[in-house]
C-alpha cells in the first residue's frame, strides 16, 4: 500500500496549497472537523502543537492551566517549561462530562484535554462537549483539545471547533496522523483554533516553520484516501486494535487474577474498542509483573509514565500498565504468550 500511495503523492505533490487543502478535505472526512484554512496550520508533531500552545500561555503569566491527569507526561512536560502554573484536572472530572462546579472552584482560566485520553481511552459525551464549551465560553477559558487519537474513535469526530464558534468559546484542536498511520516520521499535525486566538498563534507558528513538506502531506493524503489502492489506513488500524484487544482479554481471562485488570471505571470503554491502547491495573502485581516481563525481553510502559502530577511516585501509579494494540498480530500474539508467562508466575499461588 505504501508504495501505491507514495505513488500518488508524487503525482499530487504541487502548489502547497492545493496539496493541504487536498490533505485538509480528507482529514474532514474521517473527523467531521471544519478546518478553517485562515485559522489551521500544519506543525511536524502533535508534541510541536502542544509546544506553540505552551508558547501562547507563556505570553498570558496569569494563565492557570489545567491538564488532564493521567494522560503521557510529556504533555505536562512541555507546557510546564513555558507555564509556570500547571494544574492538575483528574480525569473522572473532565471525561466522559466535566464538573463544571468543580472546575469552578479549581482557579484553572485554561485547560487541555486529551480527547480520547491516552493512556485509558475515555471520551467526552457528546452532550458533555456542549456543556464544556457553554461554559468555556461564559468564562472566556480556552480549551485545548488534543485530538490525536480521535480517528481511532468515532464519537470524538465531531466538529469540535465549529461547535465553539457557535457559542463563542475560545478553542484550540490538535489532530495528529501519526497515532494512526504508521510512517515513522512521515506525520503532520493540524492546529485549528478560534478567532480570538489568531493573531498571537499565527505569529508563534511562523517562528517554527514555512511549512511542513509537500511531499509528506501528499503522501499522507494518499494514505488517508480509501481510494488508493484499494485499501484503508484508518479502518486497518481500528480493525487491528479489536482484533489485538480481543485476544489479550481473552489470554487474560485464562489467568485466574486476584484482582480485575479492567475496571469499568478506567479501563477503556470495552472489547470492541478500536483504541490504539490498553490500560490495565494490576494493583501490587504490577511492579513484579513488568519486572517478569522485562527478565523475559518484553516492555511494558508502566503507569508511572501517565501519573504526571505525582512524578509516578504515588501509589496509584505503580498499578497501572499500558499495552499498545497497533502491533503486527503475530508479533503482539508472541507478546502476549510471554506477559501471560510472566502473570502466572508473579500470581499467588
Amino acid at each position: 500500500m505504501i508504495k501505491q500511495a507514495f505513488s500518488a503523492a508524487t503525482i499530487r505533490t504541487g502548489h502547497q496549497q492545493a496539496v493541504e487543502d487536498d490533505f485538509l478535505r480528507l482529514l474532514t472526512a474521517r473527523t467531521g472537523e471544519t478546518y478553517p484554512r485562515e485559522r489551521t496550520r500544519f506543525l511536524y508533531s502533535a508534541s510541536v502543537a502542544i509546544d506553540v500552545m505552551a508558547k501562547y500561555f507563556r505570553g498570558r503569566p496569569s494563565t492557570a492551566l489545567g491538564v488532564i491527569t493521567p494522560t503521557f507526561d510529556n504533555i505536562p512536560a512541555l507546557l510546564r517549561m513555558s507555564c509556570d502554573n500547571v494544574v492538575p484536572i483528574p480525569e473522572s472530572r473532565l471525561l466522559p462530562r466535566a464538573d463544571l462546579d468543580y472546575l469552578d472552584h479549581s482557579g484553572v482560566n485554561a485547560l487541555l484535554i486529551v480527547n480520547p485520553n491516552n493512556p485509558t481511552g475515555r471520551s467526552l459525551a457528546r452532550d458533555g462537549l456542549d456543556e464544556l464549551l457553554r461554559w468555556a465560553a461564559a468564562r472566556q477559558v480556552v480549551v485545548v483539545f488534543d485530538l490525536s487519537f480521535r480517528l481511532l474513535e468515532q464519537t470524538a469526530c465531531v466538529p469540535v471547533l465549529d461547535l465553539a464558534d457557535e457559542v463563542g468559546a475560545p478553542v484550540a484542536t490538535i489532530d495528529d496522523t501519526g497515532k494512526v498511520i504508521s510512517m515513522h516520521d512521515t506525520k503532520v499535525s493540524v492546529l485549528s483554533f478560534s478567532e480570538a486566538l489568531a493573531p498571537r498563534l499565527t505569529e508563534i507558528v511562523s517562528q517554527y516553520l514555512l511549512n511542513v513538506s509537500a511531499v509528506n502531506v501528499a503522501l499522507l493524503s494518499a494514505a488517508l484516501d480509501s481510494t488508493v489502492g484499494g485499501h484503508d489506513e484508518v479502518a486497518a488500524a481500528r480493525a487491528l486494535a479489536v482484533s489485538n484487544r480481543r485476544h489479550l482479554r481473552n489470554r487474560l481471562a485464562e489467568v485466574p487474577l486476584p484482582v480485575a485488570p479492567f475496571p469499568p471505571s478506567a479501563a477503556t470503554s470495552g472489547p470492541g474498542s478500536s483504541m490504539s491502547v490498553e490500560w490495565l491495573n494490576f494493583a501490587e502485581l504490577a511492579d513484579p509483573l513488568l519486572a517478569a516481563c522485562r527478565s523475559r525481553g518484553l516492555e511494558l510502559l508502566p503507569g508511572s509514565s501517565f501519573f504526571w502530577e505525582s512524578h509516578g511516585t504515588a501509589a496509584e501509579s505503580r498499578d497501572w500498565i499500558r499495552v499498545a494494540m497497533l502491533r503486527d498480530p503475530q508479533q503482539f500474539h508472541s507478546a502476549c504468550d510471554v506477559l501471560i508467562d510472566a502473570l502466572v508466575s508473579v500470581c499467588p499461588t
